[in-house]
């Protein structure tokens, strides 16, 4: 010591220093230790599940692109004049809802023109068929000759062809006249119309184009290495969009027998259920393939602990004491259950309430004398 300042600093440095050791001493004393019967006790009630590898089934998950089954654009038969318009762009229409109407002056003139002829024609069968009958009566009685009779079976045999081709044509304006109706072929919505009122229509000339909701499908360009497992399964399910849990299985898988140029994909295409709502041609959706089933170790969703980058699980051991175990995930399936690829061992038991659990661990550290 060089003087009493010196003296006094060393003395203050031992003073600090003791009183921390002392309040250190004191700190571990207070604090049980974990194996004490009470921290066993915080985890006793809890409810707990058992980690096990389960039989899963493997899915492959794609994008594809939403179509309608019934998607056409309906054309002219007729060639006449667009004389009404009954629906646009964006509307529905009920199967066999009229459309399009044209001008059916001609057809309806054309129909009455025929209808007379077929008269003229009915009255010379009925002529010939008179005549036919008295020829063959004389010829029964021997006072009419071969030649006769067979004059009056020909003229007989024309007036029945005559007339059947009279028929033939008043079938034919029928239809032509009927054509001068356009009507839905299916209830859908009118994505096009390519005609306006007035305009001249000739036998193939489009009118409007629409698809049907009532059927829609999926396409998907799959990995021509993977097709063969996807040709063995044949099962597949459409992911809701906006839902996490919600799907919806095929009904039909059909795979195409080509793969697309330059891109080594085969395309698949998934038929749904009739009348889904809220999914319409042109969406992109997520379809899950099946790949076939596998083990995998998992546990319930509502077990896991997400907190910020942190996800964990509370683990009870056969002591009945509590951890905090850090875990990662895979992926989530329709039943609520979560793939844990790291961290979970086989048979351990996980807490169900992770906020009891913590609670408990924190009694567990803590414990309040009785």
């Amino acid at each position: 010591m060089d003087g009493p300042g010196d003296e006094r600093g060393y003395i203050h440095q031992v003073t600090t220093m003791f009183r921390s050791s002392a309040f250190r001493l004191l700190l571990i004393a207070a604090l049980p230790t974990i194996n004490s019967p009470s921290a066993a006790l915080a985890a006793e009630d809890l409810e707990t599940v058992v980690a096990e590898y389960q039989s899963t089934e493997q899915e492959r998950v794609l994008d594809g692109l939403i179509e309608a089954v019934n998607q056409a654009t309906v054309s002219a038969q007729v060639s006449a004049r667009v004389t009404a318009i009954h629906f646009d762009v964006d509307d529905f229409v009920e199967q066999g809802s009229l459309i399009v109407q044209f001008d059916d002056t001609e057809y309806r003139a054309r129909l009455q023109e025929a209808r007379a002829s077929r008269e003229a024609v009915a009255a010379g069968l009925d002529a010939a068929r008179s005549h036919f009958d008295r020829i063959e009566n004389l010829h029964r009685r021997g006072t009419a000759s071969q030649s006769d009779y067979d004059r009056a079976r020909a003229d007989l045999d024309t007036a029945r062809a005559q007339l059947a081709a009279a028929d033939a044509v008043i079938d034919r304006i029928e239809q032509q006249l009927e054509y001068t109706q356009v009507r839905a072929p299916y209830g859908g919505i009118v994505t096009e119309r390519h005609i306006e009122l007035g305009e001249t229509a000739n036998p193939g000339s489009p009118l409007m184009s629409g698809f049907s909701l009532e059927r829609l499908r999926v396409v998907v360009k799959f990995p021509q290495r993977l097709i063969s497992t996807v040709r063995q399964h044949q099962k597949a399910r459409v992911l809701i969009p906006g839902s996490d849990d919600k799907s919806i299985d095929a009904e039909e898988i059909t795979i195409f027998p080509y793969a697309l140029e330059g891109s080594s994909t085969i395309p698949v295409r998934v038929l749904l259920p009739e009348n889904i709502p809220d999914l319409f041609p042109g969406m992109l959706v997520k379809v899950a393939f099946s790949m076939g089933n596998r083990l995998r170790l998992a546990i319930p969703d509502h077990a896991i602990v997400y907190r910020s980058e942190v996800v964990g699980v509370y683990i009870v051991d056969n002591q009945g004491r509590l951890s905090f175990r850090h875990i990662r995930t895979g992926d989530t399936k329709p039943d609520g259950t979560v793939e844990v690829l790291a961290g979970l061992e086989s048979g351990e038991r996980v807490a169900l309430n992770p906020e009891l659990a913590a609670a408990r661990l924190k009694q567990q550290k803590f414990p309040v004398e009785q």
